[in-house]
């Protein structure tokens, strides 16, 4: 019975295929602006480090005319999209920023804008509304994606190449080399048929991250624990570590910041591993010991704050290294990294229990003693110096393409 299924899932998969593959193929000799007319899609703040440079680079350009336009997050608990942009990073920081909901509260149509090009950011089309999914847009204009992630595990990278958001994507630009040609082996056909192009150009998440630099200071410590259990996909220590992270803030006279996943604190309850009470004790012993709290900013605000990062199993890990600034991470022996991630861990402090943490955070902070940090340096400028100017070159593929 199961192998039945599994055919019928395969057939349908394979239609749909030819069927996206039919009408991208309508899209091959549309014609360009000129301007060169391109459309990015906004949701999460805590993902905007991935494309903000990218949005700048088009905005600043005279041969880009760059709109962006502004979906608020879905409730979780019949996935609806509420005509709601109280408090909206976007909005509040980007006067230029288009509501998706117009002035009669219905969703825009895109088309009255005569786009080129739309970037999505992430590959999750049922968090956003029926007429702006990529199964809708991809009939009229083409679709274009920049992982939300530095992806530290190929575990990740394995659901995204054969997701069927990417049956709709036009252009793809994955943020590291193994993962373009993976993709390319997937779409070989699509490739030589000239319907979707994938290229990897540099990865514009990490710009943000190289342009920050170093700080040379150790002022403010931020901890950033996981979200999950999962075998697969967890690695948190938050339950581990909790209390024992609390008792470092209260003997210590360095400015603490706690930033964990997004969807950490409603996972934990949603598990039973955490009581929504026992939630509230701790940000309220937080308060108490006055550490810092951000749940709201774009998570490159937080980390460019930050002096020393403890942080889990995380695609934060690659962005801030590139920083230069130190890490030291919380292994949990769950997940093993790529091996992008494998060359960068060894010019991380490697914590295995709490005891190790406050080892590193003793030589770092208290005695200034960041002793891997020469090596690391020369490390991020050998292998990552080429990242600076990947917008560039993105906006570029698309202009001339």
């Amino acid at each position: 019975m199961l192998e039945y299924f599994v055919d019928k899932f395969k057939i349908a998969r394979k239609l749909n295929r030819i069927y996206r593959n039919k009408k991208l193929s309508l899209l091959q000799n549309k014609p360009k602006s000129f301007p060169v007319r391109i459309g990015f899609i906004v949701q999460l703040p805590a993902i905007w480090d991935k494309q903000v440079k990218i949005y700048e680079e088009a905005k600043a350009r005279k041969d880009v005319e760059a709109f962006l336009f502004v979906v608020p997050m879905p409730k979780w608990d019949d996935m609806s999209i509420e005509n709601n942009y109280e408090g909206n990073f976007f909005i509040e920081n980007y006067p230029e920023a288009i509501r998706i909901h117009g002035n009669d509260g219905r969703i825009i149509d895109l088309r009255d804008y005569q786009l080129d090009y739309l970037f999505y950011p992430r590959p999750y089309d049922h968090y956003l509304p029926k007429p702006v999914r990529s199964r809708e847009t991809m009939k009229y204009l083409k679709c274009c994606y920049i992982p939300y992630a530095f992806t530290a595990s190929d575990n990740f990278n394995q659901g995204n190449i054969y997701h069927p958001f990417f049956d709709d994507i036009y252009y793809c630009f994955p943020a590291m080399p193994h993962v373009r040609q993976q993709m390319a082996d997937f779409r070989k056909h699509e490739l030589e048929k000239g319907i979707q192009k994938i290229a990897y150009l540099g990865y514009p998440g990490l710009e943000t991250y190289l342009a920050m630099g170093e700080t040379k200071k150790t002022d403010v410590v931020t901890w950033t624990p996981r979200w999950s259990y999962d075998e697969k996909l967890g690695g948190s220590h938050f339950l581990e570590y909790g209390n024992s992270f609390l008792k470092l803030c209260e003997s210590r006279n360095e400015s603490f910041l706690f930033r964990p996943h997004p969807l950490m604190f409603d996972e934990l309850i949603k598990k039973n591993l955490l009581t929504k009470e026992e939630k509230e004790a701790y940000i309220t012993a937080l308060e108490q010991n006055r550490v810092q709290m951000d749940f709201k900013n774009p998570i490159d605000v937080v980390l460019k704050k930050t002096d020393v990062l403890i942080s889990d199993f995380s695609s934060l890990l690659g962005p801030f290294f590139l920083t230069g600034r130190p890490i030291i991470y919380c292994d949990s022996g769950r997940i093993k990294f790529n091996n992008v991630y494998k060359e960068l861990v060894n010019y991380m402090y490697v914590a295995h229990e709490w005891d190790d943490v406050l080892k590193y955070y003793k030589a770092i902070v208290e005695e200034k003693n960041d002793y891997l940090h020469d090596e690391r340096i020369s490390f991020i400028q050998e292998k990552f110096g080429s990242e600076s100017g990947a917008s560039k070159r993105i906006i570029d593929a698309l202009v001339n393409d």
